[in-house]
């Protein structure tokens, strides 16, 4: 597994990478990233949100399509996310990160 890009976005400051391994459905990852940024908008860790996401989806994107009766045969490898990083991130809003820019640069009252 390449991980030179989640790597780059770490390095430059993320928290948290999340994505999947392998070549993904088109729908199973866009009802997973529906599900875990809609988690994440009500307070829950990037873990907890695609957890909730696997619950409601399934473990992989051939699970998913299997659920899914077409009666086709998926793809070959399945694709599951992945999180690099810190697991425990939560979206936090404008202003109110710890040490963020604007908390550095407000003077100290005298």
């Amino acid at each position: 597994m390449d991980t030179a890009l989640s790597d780059g976005l770490l390095s430059g400051g993320a928290k948290a990478v999340a994505g999947f391994v392998n070549n993904v459905y088109s729908v199973y990852s866009r009802s997973m990233l529906w599900a875990t940024v809609n988690r994440l908008i009500e307070g829950e860790t990037l873990q907890q949100a695609i957890d909730y996401g696997l619950e409601v989806y399934g473990e992989n994107d051939i699970v998913w399509y299997l659920n899914q009766n077409t009666g086709r045969r998926p793809h070959a490898a399945a694709s599951y996310p992945i999180i690099q990083g810190d697991g425990t991130a939560r979206l936090t809003a404008p202003g109110t990160a710890t040490n963020s820019a604007a908390e550095q640069q407000t003077p100290a009252a005298a």
